[in-house]
């Protein structure tokens, strides 16, 4: 079961207009996901209430990632893509952040 973007389980999770704004008409065919955990470039995420999945971070998404810092941690909203030969969930963007933790 793939997770519908008016699902009740999406706004327990705290899917919210925040995030449900960043989805533009050319990412309608994304799957929703949330990053559950990490280990360096392979991270689980949560695609329904009952599975999760291994998934890994696009080629452009690494590049892009070199400039901005920014990679997927644990409780980000993630947007996948299927990969058709392997079947291994590919993490196209990570939705904005409503809030961030940073160590000093």
């Amino acid at each position: 079961m793939k997770l519908n973007r008016d699902s009740e389980l999406l706004k327990v999770w705290g899917w919210n207009s925040h995030f449900q704004d960043q989805i533009d008409e050319s990412k309608s065919e994304s799957e929703i996901a949330r990053v559950i955990s990490t280990n360096k470039d392979i991270f689980q995420v949560q695609i329904s209430e009952t599975e999760s999945v291994h998934a890994r971070v696009s080629g452009n998404f690494r590049k892009e990632s070199e400039i901005s810092g920014l990679w997927p941690s644990v409780g980000d909203w993630v947007l996948l893509r299927n990969q058709k030969m392997d079947g291994e969930p590919i993490i196209d963007l990570i939705l904005e952040r409503k809030t961030l933790w940073l160590a000093k």
